[in-house]
């Protein structure tokens, strides 16, 4: 086959170009440090990196479930350790002094006065809420979960009974809520019944100490039950991270260059495009008459 003079142009074009293209390519991995900037540069491997940020776009959104279900858990226990820790012990104090038979009606009076203080702290505490949304209603968490009223007073529960979910892992979900209709409401009606007492029925108010150290119990278990959904909770996180460090190892070395290898090929290809420039230049200016001198 004859070898014109523009096909050797074409072909030197086209390996110049060709080197350029390397060159470009490598000076893009260094600058970036991205081996895949675009599909085309390893389809499969572009493939396997948008599964892997999927991935890793999951396991974001289970680490910000986990952190506001132990926010949720936490604001919870806190609201029981006041119900238990310091209302309900106060008012087993207030009780025992009640039912001394010494007192007379004024005294007890003035002490029911301080339980309807006490009733009061306590209702504000079970009707705590995270974010807006009510600790103690189930998942009716905007309605107030609850209300005082009646003669004698009374506490009434508004909210319902339903666990709140939350998916902390690829198919692990957690229940973050203890609902109100249990010790929560049974303690504050121990409260309510123990104003009450003081004023009418100073009989039952030795029954009433016992009632109370009987609720503080109850909240005790609750805080166990938080306790151990806590503790659940950190053992997924750390899965979670792990399972995120494992993925974001993988994605690295799917997607990001190796530096070093990088710099060696931008190197050599330099070298060879310069080679490749040197060569097409003393080759391609000659002519016929050049050969001919």
């Amino acid at each position: 086959m004859r070898v014109t003079q523009e096909m050797m142009t074409r072909n030197a074009l086209r390996d110049m170009s060709a080197s350029q293209a390397r060159i470009a390519r490598y000076q893009r991995e260094a600058t970036t440090g991205k081996r895949i900037l675009q599909p085309e540069d390893d389809p499969s491997g572009a493939g396997q990196v948008m599964g892997l940020r999927a991935q890793l776009a999951n396991g974001q959104m289970f680490l910000r479930t986990i952190a506001s279900s132990e926010d949720w858990l936490n604001a919870s226990d806190t609201a029981l350790t006041t119900l238990s820790q310091e209302i309900l012990a106060r008012a087993g104090e207030l009780a025992t002094r009640g039912a001394n038979d010494s007192l007379g009606p004024e005294e007890r009076r003035s002490i029911a006065v301080e339980i309807d203080q006490l009733l009061e702290q306590a209702v504000a505490t079970a009707n705590g809420d995270y974010l807006g949304r009510y600790l103690f209603a189930g998942t009716a968490d905007t309605t107030v979960p609850f209300t005082t009223g009646g003669t004698p007073k009374a506490v009434s529960y508004n909210g319902n009974t339903t666990a709140k979910l939350r998916e902390v892992d690829r198919g692990s979900t957690i229940s973050i809520n203890l609902t109100g209709e249990g010790s929560i409401l049974s303690s504050l009606n121990s409260l309510a019944g123990l104003a009450d007492d003081l004023r009418n029925n100073p009989g039952n108010i030795a029954a009433r100490v016992a009632e109370l150290k009987n609720r503080q119990d109850l909240l005790s278990t609750d805080r166990a039950q938080i306790g151990a959904r806590l503790t659940r909770l950190q053992t997924v996180l750390d899965r979670v991270n792990a399972t995120q460090i494992d993925f974001e190892t993988t994605r690295n070395h799917v997607e990001d260059a190796d530096m070093a290898e990088t710099i060696s090929h931008l190197t050599r290809e330099d070298t060879t495009y310069k080679t490749i420039l040197s060569v097409n230049a003393r080759i391609l200016p000659m002519s016929l008459l050049d050969f001919l001198r």
